[in-house]
């Protein structure tokens, strides 16, 4: 008897949006200190724009690119022998 493990595409998904959910909390924390120390220079909105509007245009291309795939198809199966005919003394492993 063998345990089957699937690991679904949608993992790599999911992974992608912690990525992004963590450079978007970078760039609030980024905003609130340009608001806080009252930084308002040409140099440091320009650079606040770019990053954003970077992340937006990742975003949309990305959701562009990933539209027409298949989610739910298996990224990898393992075939891993149960612990019941490992310990078994009857059975070989094949």
């Amino acid at each position: 008897m063998l345990l089957t493990i699937t690991i679904p595409l949608y993992i790599l998904l999911l992974i992608y949006a912690l990525a992004i959910i963590g450079i978007s909390v970078f760039v609030v924390i980024n905003i609130y200190r340009l608001f806080s120390s009252a930084s308002f220079t040409f140099t440091s909105f320009f650079i606040t724009f770019f990053v954003i509007s970077s992340q937006i245009i990742i975003l949309l291309f990305t959701w562009n690119i990933l539209q027409g795939i298949d989610w739910t198809t298996p990224l990898i199966t393992l075939d891993i022998p149960s612990l019941s005919t490992l310990f078994n003394q009857n059975s070989t492993l094949q």
